[in-house]
């Protein structure tokens, strides 16, 4: 919770006390300076097999109802819940009836790096029925306008809460979240959760109060960003980069395509060339 009492995931390390470097994260990782540790909600997945990143998403996503987004509609594929988009894929519930105690969680995010906010929450919650929504049609967001992504993300979640009447809403992406939270929670009554760059524990691990952000483009210039490392990293001087290689780069990993480790180097330098950045040690994922 912030000062005005909205709720997000700063980052795995506050709320679940889990390693900072998961596998994606370590693609970065193992190309900076050994005394640059990378932070965010894209370094988790602590249990998953480094070797295989598609077995990984395969398991992971095995339970899931997975959701693919075209243009503002929805399909949904389930195993497990075959009635959340009717019985013929179509329908969704009356509008009037509120959502079930066992009604599902959404996860929404332009492609698959929610899948690490994802985590943690079947950990904690291995029975929930999860609805994971990835706008593919949109990707990357970090390349459109505010404007655009605004009114994107409200209308496609619009629809989906319409459909899948979830009892609660995250969307797992810190491009959407920063522009998008407050005109999704003033337009909907579904409870809605944000993740947000993890500038607030990146400053208590840093030693040498330098902090780089790498995140996509629209990420990296919203003033949300400012607002949090005046409050958490006051004292730190906080380097950014719009890097939006790095996100497809995850979405192959992810499919099992070989990435270039040039991708991250090249991001990296990014930041460490910028004035100070020699002395950076801590990066968030953004």
């Amino acid at each position: 919770h912030d000062q005005n009492g909205e709720r997000h995931a700063h980052s795995r390390l506050q709320h679940f006390q889990s390693p900072a470097h998961g596998w994606i994260g370590a693609t970065a990782h193992a190309h900076s300076k050994p005394s640059a540790a990378i932070v965010g909600a894209t370094a988790a997945m602590p249990q998953a097999d480094k070797s295989s990143p598609t077995a990984n998403f395969a398991a992971i996503m095995a339970p899931i109802i997975a959701v693919s987004v075209h243009g503002g509609y929805c399909a949904g594929v389930s195993h497990s819940m075959p009635n959340i988009f009717g019985t013929d894929g179509g329908e969704p519930p009356p509008p009037s009836a509120p959502p079930s105690p066992q009604a599902p969680i959404l996860f929404f995010d332009s492609g698959l790096g929610g899948i690490s906010v994802l985590q943690p929450v079947l950990e904690l919650l291995p029975n929930a029925p999860i609805v994971y929504a990835c706008d593919y049609a949109g990707l990357p967001y970090g390349e459109k306008s505010e404007a655009e992504i605004a009114t994107r993300v409200s209308a496609l979640l619009g629809r989906l809460v319409e459909r899948v009447r979830p009892r609660l809403a995250v969307i797992a992406c810190n491009t959407a979240s920063t522009i998008a939270l407050a005109h999704v929670r003033a337009a909907l009554h579904t409870p809605f959760v944000g993740t947000v760059p993890a500038i607030q524990p990146a400053a208590a691990l840093s030693k040498t109060r330098v902090i780089g952000v790498l995140g996509t483009a629209a990420t990296v210039r919203q003033p949300y960003v400012d607002r949090l490392s005046a409050e958490f990293a006051s004292d730190c001087t906080i380097l950014r980069y719009g890097a939006p290689e790095l996100v497809h780069a995850a979405e192959a990993k992810l499919h099992g395509t070989p990435v270039s480790s040039a991708i991250a180097a090249r991001a990296i330098a990014g930041l460490r060339n910028q004035s100070g950045g020699e002395k950076m040690d801590v990066i968030v994922l953004a």
